[in-house]
């Protein structure tokens, strides 16, 4: 792949970082509730690491095997992280 293939492959997986990155921190200025806020960001974050690890670690272009075992972890770490921050405590 050339380089301005290449640039031009990572500007959209770039933008949306930004944009996510705005919106964690809008989330966690404007809203109220600090739980629900905390929880979609730490969502944003997952995403953010999928497309980091999909687009930039080329991941998508690897043995399919790599990115199913990604794609697992990040939805496992996520999940486990989310359910110990929003289940109540004993």
């Amino acid at each position: 792949m050339s380089a301005a293939v290449r640039h031009l492959a990572a500007t959209g997986p770039w933008a949306l970082l930004v944009i996510a990155t705005l919106a964690s921190g809008w989330l966690t200025h404007d809203l109220t509730d600090g739980r629900w806020s905390t929880a979609l960001v730490i969502l944003i974050a997952s995403f953010k690491i999928r497309l980091v690890v999909v687009h930039f670690m080329e991941v998508t272009w690897g043995p399919r095997a790599w990115r199913l075992a990604l794609e697992i972890w990040v939805l496992l770490a996520t999940a486990i992280i989310l359910a110990g921050y929003l289940l109540p405590s004993p």
